[in-house]
């Protein structure tokens, strides 16, 4: 116990991200390989507005509120998009998220594509937990806050919220693997298939709710492939 707390003082001593240039700067310097993932701290209380895109392209890391590294805290990390530009995109990444938001992330004007309000990767893994995304949106594409082809989401005990997109309110999946457990959908809209997930790919979910989430079509979970 005490090994650990002391190894997390020193990850909070090296220091933890408090805007866009620090956290461009800290996953930028990340390698490549996910069995050395670096670690990039966002500083507790933080909300990081960002006007472009992070570009998490063959970079390996765990993104973490510093809040969060102890149990006894509850602070929220947030990384905002401001209703402007997508947050994070790329492609043969491998990123784990625990205990941050990422709320107002948009498909950029002139982006030829249109998928990924939040999150948009390509042959990459994508790990959740303890989570936030909220009020994310491509509303001419798929996956108002994540858009996977190709991929690997592991998704534990994360919240999807107010996101819209044309395809997928919350999630879109591409041939893609998604684990989705101890999780919740609430008030997701899409304009065609699955106001929650669509889903093109195989997909398990496990103790998750879905609750008010809209679309056109009427249809909540939308998949074209397998269920488990």
């Amino acid at each position: 116990l005490f090994d650990g707390l002391l190894t997390r003082l020193q990850l909070l001593r090296s220091g933890c991200v408090r805007n866009a240039e620090g956290l461009r700067e800290a996953i930028g310097s990340a390698g490549s390989d996910p069995s050395y993932p670096a670690t990039v701290l966002v500083c507790g209380k933080s909300n990081i507005a960002l006007t472009s895109p992070v570009d998490v392209s063959n970079k390996a890391f765990n993104l973490q509120c510093a809040g969060r590294m102890f149990s006894f805290l509850s602070t929220v990390c947030t990384i905002d998009g401001l209703g402007a530009t997508r947050i994070f995109s790329g492609a043969s990444a491998s990123l784990t998220i625990n205990g941050v938001n990422l709320v107002g992330g948009s498909v950029p004007a002139g982006d030829s594509i249109q998928h990924g309000g939040a999150i948009r990767l390509t042959n990459s893994t994508l790990r959740l937990r303890d989570a936030k995304f909220e009020l994310n949106s491509a509303v001419e594409g798929g996956g108002g806050a994540i858009w996977m082809e190709q991929g690997t989401l592991n998704i534990v005990s994360t919240v999807f919220a107010n996101n819209v997109a044309s395809d997928g309110g919350a999630i879109a999946l591409r041939n893609s693997v998604v684990g989705i457990t101890d999780s919740e959908f609430l008030s997701n809209q899409a304009v065609y298939g699955g106001a929650g997930i669509f889903a093109g790919g195989t997909i398990s979910i496990e103790s998750t709710t879905f609750f008010d989430n809209v679309s056109t079509t009427g249809v909540r979970l939308f998949l074209v492939s397998a269920l488990s």
